[in-house]
């Protein structure tokens, strides 16, 4: 369920946070703005680990920011042949292995090190955001942030921060017993390098490969009444699903760095027994049936988000 994964006017923006955060600041929201700023404004290449329980899997990432937009690319470095290209608004998935290619919209995908949404003055409402001091990264000196949540309904994590540009290190999500969920994490990495578009095109020619194109975005009347404080709705769309023979509703919230995705889908049938909400790893679910619907939700949330957000969902 997990999915992976300057031009002249960015870079005066981050030398003018550069000022604002000499070192020894304890301006835990400017850090973040600048973790922000710096993850689409720079050019950088490295290759980062994602972990969870005994899960690990490595990428190698190259960004690319110029007067044409952002440009990545994601390439797996283990498991199955897996590369990612985002270009300004889309984000181009590559499953050689099925002859696939998967579009979607950048606003339903966040990727590490760019795990940080703007705004940034809306993680106050569900966290307590705190400088830490020092720490070392991929060789690289860090400031280290905490977001400690407010509520029962998000986890905490940890953030490391490259002093010199501001660009995200490592991310860690810890749940109440400060326990580690999930991370990622440089292993390596280059900040500020000379990055070509050349080098930033995909591997595949996708000839006569199967393209599942971008889901519509469109309002369908669905709606959550009791989301946690400082969630918001980022997207709404219909989506097709091989399974389905009509579209599925899926509405996208977030606290700016906690994401939850609500599906919503017609029953044809009777309704299937509720069963009990599920975590595994970082990830809660919960299916809930209604009237002739079904609803999903899921998240890497506890599991109080998750019965929160779908006992509150209805339509409009």
């Amino acid at each position: 369920m997990k999915s992976l994964f300057v031009g002249a006017i960015g870079w005066s923006l981050l030398m003018h946070s550069a000022g604002l955060l000499a070192e020894g600041t304890n301006d835990g929201m400017a850090w973040l703005a600048k973790m922000a700023t710096a993850a689409r404004q720079l050019n950088y290449a490295g290759t980062f680990t994602y972990r969870y329980g005994s899960f690990s899997e490595s990428s190698r990432i190259r960004h690319l920011a110029d007067e044409m937009g952002e440009l990545a690319k994601i390439e797996s470095l283990e498991g199955p042949v897996r590369e990612i290209i985002r270009n300004k608004d889309e984000v181009w998935f590559y499953l050689p292995d099925i002859k696939t290619v998967k579009v979607d919209r950048t606003q339903t995908r966040r990727f590490f090190p760019g795990l940080i949404a703007d705004p940034v003055q809306t993680f106050g409402d569900g966290y307590d955001v705190r400088v830490m001091g020092k720490d070392r990264v991929a060789g690289r000196d860090c400031r280290l942030l905490t977001l400690q949540p407010k509520d029962l309904f998000r986890y905490g994590y940890s953030l490391c921060a490259d002093i010199e540009s501001g660009l995200l290190l490592r991310a860690c999500m810890v749940d109440g017993r400060g326990e580690v969920l999930e991370q990622f994490g440089f292993s390596e990495v280059m900040v500020g390098q000379l990055i070509t578009r050349d080098t930033l095109k995909s591997n595949f020619s996708n000839e006569n490969w199967i393209r599942q194109n971008p889901p519509i975005a469109e309002s369908s009347g669905w709606d959550v009444k009791a989301l946690p404080p400082g969630f918001r709705k980022i997207m709404e769309l219909k989506r097709r699903m091989a399974s389905k023979t009509e579209p599925v509703t899926h509405l996208l919230f977030s606290d700016g760095l906690a994401a939850v995705s609500v599906f919503v889908e017609r029953r044809d049938g009777p309704p299937n027994p509720t069963a009990s909400p599920r975590q595994q790893g970082p990830v809660s679910y919960y299916s809930r049936q209604i009237p002739d619907y079904t609803v999903v939700v899921l998240g890497e949330v506890p599991i109080a988000a998750i019965m929160r957000i779908a006992n509150s969902v209805s339509k409009q």
